[in-house]
């Protein structure tokens, strides 16, 4: 019976022993680059030398343009911040073959893929250089000057004079007058100008601009350069 106690003693403390030894211990171990942390590796069973998912290299893709997106086999791992981006991969695990770059090219959205020029060995930093170049955008072209419409009604005691807008021409007065759409999202005008030949040249600043749909009425009168002894006819029918 003795014997019998002793064996089954040894049995339980070999147990216990066993089950000591098998306790799970985990260590922490982060990879920083430029101040960022990258990876956090994670070892088991008491043995740090050993990380699950296996050793560790690194790609670091480098790109002049900001803000370019970086996926591994379509997988998004960073987006390209001061020219470059480190990414770590593990060299046990099933390698990556291709990488994408999706940036912003003349406001849409680009995207092109390229085959990775290898796999990092353990410790390895592996440099990409993605050959990527902005399109040069096409100037857009000017469109007519839309927006709200006033009117001006330039009234001229005199047919046929021209009517100008600061230095643009608008057509010549008849039947006592001229009307003149303004877009008043347009660069507004400062003076109305108008002249004729044999007649002095009237110029008056413009003080106050029609609101959308209004029409502004302008009186303008010209004189007889002087010299001319010719009757002033006055327009007949004014606007």
């Amino acid at each position: 019976m003795k014997i019998i106690h002793l064996v089954l003693v040894l049995l339980c403390c070999t147990g216990v022993g066993i089950a000591f030894s098998s306790a799970t211990t985990v260590y922490d171990e982060k990879t920083v680059i430029n101040g960022n942390v990258v990876s956090q590796v994670h070892y088991d069973d008491g043995d740090a030398s050993t990380p699950i998912g296996g050793d560790m290299g690194w790609y670091v893709f480098h790109c002049p343009m900001n803000g370019v997106e970086i996926s591994l086999d379509q997988t998004y791992v960073g987006t390209i911040t001061d020219g470059e981006l480190a990414t770590p991969v593990y060299t046990t695990a099933t390698p990556y073959t291709t990488y994408t770059a999706t940036y912003e090219d003349c406001s849409q959205m680009a995207e092109v893929t390229y085959d990775l020029p290898g796999v990092p060995a353990k410790g390895e930093t592996l440099n990409v250089y993605v050959p990527i170049q902005p399109s040069p955008c096409p100037t857009p072209e000017p469109g007519p000057i839309g927006g709200d419409e006033g009117w001006f009604i330039v009234h001229c005691n005199i047919n046929g004079a021209s009517v100008f807008f600061d230095n643009d021409y608008k057509g010549q007065t008849v039947a006592g007058g001229l009307s003149v759409p303004i877009y008043l999202t347009g660069t507004p005008y400062n003076t109305i100008t108008v002249m004729k030949s044999g007649f002095q040249t009237a110029t008056d600043p413009i003080q106050y601009y029609p609101s959308k749909g209004q029409s502004l009425d302008v009186y303008i009168t010209l004189n007889r350069e002087t010299g001319t002894d010719e009757p002033i006819v006055a327009a007949e029918n004014p606007v």
